[in-house]
């Protein structure tokens, strides 16, 4: 699957990737979202698991996913006042926290 975004942020490779959201929307959106609902079922609108992941070197050091995403545009998703700004701090923080237990173990098992 390839990417529909990439970015630089905050010294890692940023990737988000759209993969079919398996849930009915009707089981996510109430009566007041029917126009939401049907356009996802028509088409108009994209319905989605977002996954966002951050790497460095080319190896992928952390994820996450958010389910239930309509967008009219894949690229609209993209805002970082949004839900990818807080999936995108969230992915960079633990990339540099595995990060650092990664070069820790390597420089504790150096040693010996």
């Amino acid at each position: 699957m390839e990417p529909f975004h990439t970015e630089t942020f905050d010294g890692f490779t940023v990737h988000v990737y759209a993969r079919p959201e398996d849930t009915d929307p009707s089981d996510l959106f109430d009566d007041c979202c029917a126009d939401t609902v049907e356009a996802i079922r028509d088409g108009r609108c994209e319905w989605f698991t977002a996954m966002v992941t951050a790497e460095c070197e080319g190896v992928e050091l952390a994820c996450t996913y958010l389910g239930g995403c309509a967008y009219f545009n894949l690229r609209d998703f993209i805002d970082p006042e949004s839900y990818f700004g807080d999936m995108r701090a969230e992915v960079v923080a633990d990339a540099r926290a595995n990060l650092a237990r990664i070069n820790a173990y390597i420089d504790s098992t150096s040693a010996l």
